[in-house]
């Protein structure tokens, strides 16, 4: 059997992620507190005896964030020009956006990310 998942990330000291299993790949309405972003994959799971056996994650999608401002390298410097550190990250990764969260966290954004608007905590 194939179980969906869903995989939330979560704002904190550091960045750490919780999952759950869901019915499908449904956009949730309303996301966990302190959580700006998730998505999905899929585990096949076997019962056998008393077991059940999980396979490797697959078929991830794409991760779906929580609405935040979007800035380039060169919003980042004229607006955090003492970020030093987010700056030359940005360089050396060659990193064309990145999403500031509510929370003040800067993350890269790939082109195939997705930004949604603004949900209802649950």
């Amino acid at each position: 059997m194939t179980q969906t998942y869903i995989e939330y990330l979560h704002a904190g000291y550091v960045i750490y992620t919780s999952c759950k299993p869901v019915k499908d790949r449904t956009i949730p309405k309303k996301l966990p507190n302190n959580c700006f972003g998730f998505r999905f994959y899929d585990q096949t799971e076997v019962k056998k005896n008393k077991e059940v056996l999980v396979g490797k994650p697959k078929n991830y999608s794409t991760w779906h964030y929580e609405a935040g401002k979007v800035y380039t390298l060169e919003e980042v410097k004229k607006k955090y020009p003492g970020n030093t550190i987010l700056i030359s990250n940005m360089q050396k990764d060659d990193t064309k956006r990145v999403l500031m969260t509510k929370f003040g966290q800067a993350i890269a954004l790939k082109d195939k990310n997705i930004i949604l608007p603004k949900t209802k905590k649950s």
